[in-house]
């Protein structure tokens, strides 16, 4: 290799010396790698701290019903969320990476409105799956995730999928969370 650029060096030498002019290469405009349809996986971080949050939650609530699950990163601190009930008690679980730390706190009474907002987390899509397949929808304008979340609405788990674009607008993709219906993308 070296001997192959000690050759390229005294070419280069040569050819300036006797003035032979070799046309100067042009780069290319750099053009801007698209990502694939699959912009996330498991181990993203929007996904793989959703699931520690979600797990954890339940093991420190068993038997609890999830009626919240997101991630959001609009600003610069990224905020995780999961929120349930059990028999008693409505709680809520929030990391923040400002603080390093997960508060787990009873927010609230039990009611019949509360009820009905819970949805089964194994019935519905992964996140990663509903962020790629959000990020579908928005044809290649989206350049960065900024939250997604799963809640009930109307008795349908849905999920709401936020990114930003190139020219700081946003795109929102809302989807059924276990059939992956389209419901509305807004740009």
């Amino acid at each position: 290799m070296k001997s192959v650029l000690k050759k390229s060096r005294l070419f280069i030498m040569l050819a300036s010396l006797l003035g032979v002019v070799s046309p100067m290469a042009q780069a290319a405009d750099l053009v801007p790698v698209q990502p694939t349809v699959a912009v996330v996986d498991e181990q993203h971080q929007a996904i793989s701290w959703a699931n520690l949050m979600l797990n954890g939650f339940l093991q420190h609530h068993t038997g609890a019903s999830i009626n919240e699950i997101s991630f959001d990163a609009t600003d610069t601190v990224v905020t995780l969320t999961v929120g349930g009930f059990d028999k008693d008690s409505v709680y809520k679980a929030v990391f923040t990476n400002t603080a390093n730390e997960v508060k787990d706190e009873k927010v609230g009474k039990i009611t019949k409105t509360v009820e009905k907002t819970a949805f089964d987390p194994s019935t519905i899509l992964p996140p990663a799956v509903a962020v790629n397949f959000a990020y579908a929808q928005a044809e290649g304008k989206a350049t960065s995730l900024l939250s997604w979340a799963v809640k009930t609405d109307k008795g349908t788990p849905k999920y709401t999928v936020v990114f930003a674009t190139q020219d700081k607008k946003t795109i929102t993709v809302v989807f059924d969370a276990v059939s992956g219906k389209l419901l509305s993308v807004t740009k």
